[in-house]
């Protein structure tokens, strides 16, 4: 993991992405071409601003709107459930960035914002119910 940038301009351009993309309503804002220092600084306040981050292609990332709408508990079965799917679709096992590729982007904003997960590494610890009712075995 990289720190995200301690410029104040970085920091403050960030910010006003996030919010602007927060008040036009959108589900998903794509954004590419970015320094180091942006990228970093964009994945480390999203979920603290309320907006998931995810990787889109090469070059290419995409804030998502978090949908607070929903139970967490029900989000968390879901997000098993689709997790389960992903490695039932590759024959059992997959690796975790194959199955993290494979969360709707409205599941991915919720891991982030919602439950603090950063990565898949993270989930036993969030959904440990969830999982284990699930029979969903995580190798972390």
């Amino acid at each position: 993991f990289v720190d995200p940038s301690d410029d104040p301009e970085v920091i403050e351009a960030c910010c006003a992405l996030i919010r602007d993309f927060l008040n036009s309503g959108a589900p998903q804002q794509t954004v590419s071409h970015l320094s180091n220092a942006y990228r970093n600084t964009l994945r480390h306040y999203a979920p603290q601003m309320g907006a998931g981050w995810r990787k889109v292609d090469k070059g290419q990332w995409e804030l998502v709107r978090a949908d607070s709408g929903h139970d967490v508990a029900d989000r968390k079965v879901e997000v098993v459930e689709c997790i389960k799917r992903a490695c039932e679709d590759a024959g059992g096992v997959c690796r975790a960035r194959h199955a993290f590729d494979c969360l709707p982007p409205d599941l991915v904003a919720f891991l982030q914002v919602e439950l603090g997960v950063r990565n898949l590494r993270d989930l036993p610890a969030a959904c440990a119910e969830e999982c284990a009712n699930a029979g969903l075995r995580m190798n972390v």
